[in-house]
């Protein structure tokens, strides 16, 4: 993050996406894996957040370059199921940026809604180490609190 410091950041879809029979079949054909009738797998969080880590990864403000950068660790927190007929809007946040020498450690929050009945369906946090041979995010002055982009999914 050679520019400023980004915990609070926020990278979410414009508009909530709805779960399809269609595009579950869409993640099973390239899975080579078929997908029960109405249930998603649980990667498919993974699909819906795309966009928005599109969106992170891509930000002018972070300086983050994804030839260095290593997925350190991920975890995930189910509520229920996603399931077709779902309507569901899904966030990331820059939750914590720790710095050591030319590594930068980005922890990254995510959350997944289902807008209906404005219940949380599951959360999850990654890890990803970008090296920044520039000095690091220790050498930033300011910081993006609060900040919001909008991606297309």
């Amino acid at each position: 993050m050679s520019g400023e410091l980004a915990a609070g950041s926020v990278f979410r879809l414009p508009e909530p996406v709805v779960v399809t029979r269609q595009r579950l079949d869409a993640l099973a054909a390239a899975l080579g894996q078929p997908i029960p009738a109405v249930q998603a797998p649980p990667t498919y969080l993974f699909v819906l957040a795309e966009p928005a880590f599109e969106a992170l990864f891509t930000d002018p403000r972070l300086g983050l370059d994804l030839s260095r950068i290593i997925h350190v660790d991920q975890s995930f927190e189910y509520v229920r199921p996603v399931v077709v007929g779902d309507v569901l809007d899904v966030s990331l946040t820059i939750g914590k940026v720790r710095v050591r020498g030319e590594a930068e450690f980005i922890t990254v929050l995510g959350e997944v809604v289902d807008t209906v009945a404005g219940a949380i369906v599951a959360t999850f946090s990654t890890t990803l180490l970008h090296r920044n041979p520039v000095g690091g995010a220790a050498s930033a002055a300011g910081h993006l609190e609060g900040s919001t982009r909008e991606v297309t999914p």
